[in-house]
């Protein structure tokens, strides 16, 4: 018996919560924050958001990622061989050198978390309105 089962099998708030309603793939309903021109999310509109949803009670997540997930280091730092390295054309460059992917500013996305698809779409009206 694995540690879900367990949890979901208990009375423990929370944590048994989860563990049923991901025992029955019942996850919780995405609701990803359209991001401005310059790919940002803007920060007034998100408190403001906030806010909203604290006032109405809806329970959310927030998981907001603002910085890349690859570092480049130069040929004369220390670190040089953490690089990912991609063969091209018989020559091994840097992956940031080659992907156009990494090459652009880091746009940050922001995705809140809600317990059901009701309160998501309670929340994406609100948010219109924030």
């Amino acid at each position: 018996m694995t540690v879900a089962h367990i949890a979901a099998e208990n009375n423990w708030g929370l944590g048994s919560e989860l563990a049923r309603r991901f025992l029955k793939r019942d996850n919780y309903k995405c609701f990803e924050l359209p991001s401005t021109s310059t790919g940002n999310i803007g920060r007034n509109k998100l408190e403001r958001f906030r806010a909203a949803l604290r006032q109405d009670n809806l329970y959310f997540i927030e998981d907001i990622v603002s910085q890349g997930n690859y570092k480049q280091y130069a040929v004369t730092d220390i670190n040089f061989l953490k690089n990912l390295l991609i063969k091209k054309e018989g020559e091994y460059e840097c992956l940031g050198n080659v992907s156009s992917l990494l090459k652009g500013p880091v746009a940050r996305v922001a995705r809140i978390y809600f317990r059901n698809e009701e309160d998501r779409d309670a929340a994406k009206l609100k948010f219109q309105t924030c």
